[in-house]
């Protein structure tokens, strides 16, 4: 479950941890303005610090990582027991040719995450 490119983090502050992972074909939807290439994924209710990336051979790995908490009361006793789990969504993505590989950023929104890509000279809009 566990790459070494991508290092899983699991909360201890709760009584139960737990992690799950799920592989995904999620493709991005890729737009070119005269300066950028964007590559939109549609994820919700992510932040920055939780989307991991890196690129080999022209090729983006990303990580979608989200947290789950729950708390539950026992009728009887009232006793409140706590449960987080670290959720994550991987996927693969050929990047287009004339994207610079070394400058880009992460942009989250409500409903989707963009990365935007310097494009490099030779991609002219």
């Amino acid at each position: 479950m566990q790459h070494s490119l991508f290092p899983i983090k699991v909360f201890s502050r709760w009584y139960t941890n737990d992690a799950g992972f799920f592989g995904s074909s999620l493709t991005p939807v890729q737009t070119k303005t005269e300066t950028h290439w964007i590559l939109r994924f549609p994820i919700q209710g992510m932040r920055a610090e939780n989307v991991i990336t890196y690129i080999d051979n022209h090729n983006l790995h990303i990580r979608f990582q989200q947290m789950t908490e729950e708390k539950q009361v026992n009728e009887t006793t009232g006793i409140v027991s706590a449960y987080q789990a670290l959720t994550e969504c991987e996927t693969l993505t050929s990047l287009p040719v004339y994207v610079d590989t070394g400058s880009y950023s992460v942009i989250c929104c409500s409903d989707h995450v963009d990365l935007y890509f310097n494009i490099l000279k030779g991609d002219e809009y």
